[in-house]
């Protein structure tokens, strides 16, 4: 036997049980596999450095985990604010976007938009706010198109929450299709604007 093939402890193994030396030769074939040997060869035959290509590619896998948390939250600019009850205070408020934006963008506005409104009224216990966006139609003019709503509540919702739920833990849920509190919001200023 040429003893210079296998390393000391291989050899002993060997020696003493052929069985262990298959079991031993497999688990370090299997090693080299996925590590890589001496070569500078990885188990598909490349350099020892380079990766098989994954599934999904790693910079959009890295972008979809955290691109609500880094895109940037875009301009906006209240232009109106209703207030749905005095005790406890509830209000609507629209804001205009200054510049479009992706649905990220604006979701991230809209989630600055709400942190900002519970911290800047203390009497306020609920509220609700839309994001419009202006889409031109000429030189001159244009439509506003609401592109995203949100809420920021208290956990027993919108109609049970009290002067006391103030001091109690809020919650923010932001919504890209028209969530319905919206339509009748608008239909009540109307009415009341008839009067």
């Amino acid at each position: 036997m040429k003893r210079t093939a296998l390393s000391g402890s291989e050899w002993a193994v060997r020696e003493r049980r052929p069985t262990a030396w298959i079991g031993s030769a497999l688990l370090a074939a299997l090693i080299a596999a996925c590590v890589g040997d001496e070569s500078g060869q990885g188990s598909a035959g490349g350099p020892a450095g380079r990766e098989r290509e994954p599934s999904q590619p790693a910079e959009q896998a890295a972008t979809s985990r955290v691109y609500l948390d880094t895109v940037a939250p875009l301009q906006y600019e209240l232009f109106r604010e209703t207030v749905d009850s005095e005790d406890p205070k509830k209000a609507t408020y629209r804001f205009l976007l200054l510049a479009p934006g992706t649905a990220a963008a604006r979701g991230k506005t809209m989630r600055v938009v709400l942190d900002s409104l519970g911290q800047a009224d203390p009497a306020l216990v609920a509220a609700r706010a839309v994001l419009y966006e202006l889409r031109p139609t000429s030189p001159t003019e244009g439509i506003v198109l609401p592109k995203v709503w949100g809420e920021w509540v208290p956990a027993e919702g919108w109609d049970s929450a009290t002067a006391a739920s103030r001091q109690m833990f809020h919650r923010s849920y932001i919504y890209h299709i028209d969530p319905g509190w919206s339509r009748s919001i608008q239909r009540a200023s109307e009415t009341s604007q008839q009067r």
